[in-house]
């Protein structure tokens, strides 16, 4: 059963250090999230050239961050996350990193983790509401 959220950021290109540090320091502040929201590595780390076989588009050009987040999934299998976090993170990184992509998932395994573009999180949102009037 998924019960951690997996978030991802594909980009064209690298960041350099001192700009992925600063992303990260501005990401914390805009989500009002601290260290302790993340695995133990920290936010938005670089997935090493090892683990990019693991990520849903398999290319040699892409560069590639995991969010790192430490929360529980949200989706149709498991419904304990917070997803208007997570949208709230996405959109947040695609409007800092120009023509990057956010991926969303579970940590069950690699094949779930899925484009999570502005329909995918509308669809997100409905669920959530949806689940939400019915316990309410």
């Amino acid at each position: 059963m998924p019960t951690a959220v997996r978030m991802y950021v594909r980009l064209s290109e690298s960041l350099p250090s001192h700009a992925l540090e600063s992303l990260r320091d501005d990401f914390l502040r805009a989500m009002t999230l601290t260290t302790e929201d993340f695995y133990f590595e920290g936010s938005l780390m670089v997935v090493p050239d090892d683990e990019r076989k693991y990520m849903p588009v398999k290319d040699d050009n892409s560069f590639w961050l995991a969010v790192n987040l430490w929360r529980s999934y949200f989706g149709h299998e498991y419904q304990r996350g917070n997803p208007e976090l997570f949208v709230q993170i996405a959109e947040w990184l695609q409007g800092r990193l120009e023509g990057s992509e956010i991926y969303y998932g579970h940590d069950v395994d690699d094949e779930n983790v899925s484009l999570f573009d502005e329909e995918s999180r509308q669809r997100l949102l409905e669920l959530y509401r949806t689940r939400a009037g019915e316990t309410a």
